[in-house]
């Protein structure tokens, strides 16, 4: 029996809009195929608020060095851009590549790209980029509003300082910063959370005699992992790689929005002692762990397995793949030597991870399911910082208060 389209019951827009805003990015991209009717309905600018979006691009920062006109001294020069994963068929998103609305800001002296979540950027304002952080700004790129955050005193000199962010608009409209300080040897000093909410940091979650305080199930003497980017907020939790150093190997903890923790959880892979985690991060609603370790087919190659963690209360990890670094080569001008390779993303709506590549300045992404690599972008010579993951989004939130 054949049904005609006349048999097809036509569904309110609204009531379409409002199943459509339930759906991932990833089905709502392939919904755009199945009529103009419903192409139009998903591009128009009235429901970009409601329903959700795929991530479009990556911003990222790096230092380039020129020559002074006045005495011909070298200097460093640090730049934003953006690099476009569109497709010809996406609905055009115009952003500032340069965050141009905040450079121009009174009192912004050098902005270092921190990190990204669910479409918010975090940056330091620092005088220069080894300095000590001045203050924080949280913007949206898509609307171009932003916010600036206090900071909750400097860290002695013999510290380090590593700051998230955490926004989940399903969740909230504001977003919380949770800041970790550690001695460069082995403990943590402190660890604070920032609401926009309330617009004030809370209390250190470590007491005065470097006891663990408020932080309830921390049975591991652990320090942040200072590699980067190896963080990642899934589902409400903030997670981010530790060192165990009873055991001499790395776990994630996970904690709240608050700083306490969750849980601590197992690296995959059984041979955790000679696993290196270089990536953890969050794709179609997963947290996903990339583990590098010495390839046992060449001892020029790394091998690179992809977890995902499929069951996050038995702690049930999934191999996805495995590659070696040895076919991240998609240019071969680099002859037999391996060229350094570092994970910048992967993709939130689809099986693929993104690398640069030194020392051919090169952005490369890699397909789990086609196994292909291929280049996306190449890049001037010059050191690459940051990369940022971008995912629009369209609503103006009461945690940011400031716009262009």
């Amino acid at each position: 029996m054949h049904c005609s389209k006349r048999s097809a019951v036509a569904v309110p827009d609204d009531i379409l809009v409002g199943i459509l805003s339930r759906v991932s990015a990833k089905s709502l991209c392939q919904f755009q195929c199945v009529s103009k009717a419903w192409r139009d309905l998903i591009d128009d600018p009235c429901n970009r608020k409601k329903l959700p979006q795929a991530m479009q691009g990556l911003f990222y920062s790096y230092t380039t060095k020129k020559i002074s006109e006045l005495d011909g001294s070298k200097f460093s020069v640090d730049y934003f851009s953006f690099v476009d994963l569109r497709t010809a068929r996406s609905v055009p998103v115009f952003v500032d590549p340069c965050f141009s609305y905040l450079m121009e800001l009174p009192g912004i002296q050098f902005l270092d790209l921190l990190d990204s979540c669910n479409g918010l950027i975090l940056f330091a304002n620092r005088r220069h980029r080894y300095s000590e952080t001045l203050g924080y700004i949280v913007c949206n790129p898509t609307t171009k509003q932003w916010q600036d955050v206090p900071t909750c005193g400097n860290p002695l000199p013999q510290e380090r300082t590593l700051s998230y962010l955490a926004f989940d608009p399903a969740l909230s409209p504001h977003f919380q910063l949770v800041q970790f300080e550690a001695t460069s040897v082995e403990k943590f000093t402190s660890v604070r959370a920032y609401s926009s909410e309330m617009g004030t940091w809370s209390h250190n979650l470590i007491d005065e005699h470097g006891e663990h305080g408020e932080l309830e199930g921390w049975h591991h003497q652990v320090i942040p992992s200072s590699d980067l980017p190896k963080w990642s907020f899934v589902n409400g939790i903030l997670h981010l790689i530790v060192w165990d150093w009873n055991q001499d190997h790395q776990l994630i903890l996970a904690v709240d929005v608050r700083g306490k923790t969750i849980r601590m959880i197992t690296v995959p892979g059984a041979n955790v002692m000679h696993r290196y985690v270089c990536y953890i991060g969050q794709s179609q609603g997963c947290l996903h762990c990339i583990t590098q370790e010495a390839s046992d087919v060449d001892d020029k190659s790394y091998k690179l397995s992809i977890w995902v963690l499929q069951d996050y209360d038995t702690q049930e990890w999934v191999l996805k793949d495995i590659l070696t670094s040895l076919q991240l080569l998609v240019d071969k001008s680099c002859g037999d030597n391996m060229a350094d390779f570092r994970v910048v993303d992967i993709h939130q709506d689809c099986d693929v991870v993104f690398f640069a590549l030194s020392p051919n300045y090169k952005l490369i992404a890699y397909n789990m399911v086609r196994k292909e690599v291929s280049i996306i972008a190449t890049f001037e010579p010059n050191l690459l910082q940051e990369f940022a993951r971008y995912v629009p989004y369209f609503s103006e939130s009461p945690a940011l208060t400031n716009k262009q």
